[in-house]
């Protein structure tokens, strides 16, 4: 019997290695996906147009993240890295790709509790 809890013990601690090296490798691809600002391009300029007026000229119509991007492309850049780093739980809870990252993180977090609390027990 104490053979088969020893093996059933270490089965659990190499999953719970495993699960917890695949949550280090999901946090990394989800605070990769969330700081590359290139995927909320679109979020950011449709924050930019909803809080500020069009420009008209003539019969021409610019949006605030237009003008912004062909007149000062580096400040366009800047401002959209600030937004995208004040923004990051709003992003992921818009944002289908990180809410699917974001639910495989969680469900790791409740494999791992649940593994160490098998083992804490089994070690009683």
């Amino acid at each position: 019997m104490a053979k088969k809890k020893e093996f059933t013990s270490r089965a659990l601690k190499e999953e719970l290695q495993k699960l917890k090296s695949e949550l280090r490798n999901a946090n990394k691809e989800l605070d990769d996906f969330v700081e590359d600002s290139d995927n909320f391009t679109q979020e950011f300029n449709d924050f930019l147009d909803d809080n500020n007026d069009v420009y008209n000229y003539g019969y021409l119509t610019f949006s605030c993240s237009e003008i912004l991007k062909e007149c000062d492309p580096v400040a366009y850049d800047e401002e959209l890295r600030n937004w995208v780093d004040g923004s990051r739980e709003f992003l992921i809870e818009e944002n289908e790709d990180a809410q699917e990252l974001q639910e495989i993180i969680t469900e790791l977090e409740e494999k791992i509790v649940e593994i160490e609390n098998k083992i804490k027990n089994m070690e009683q």
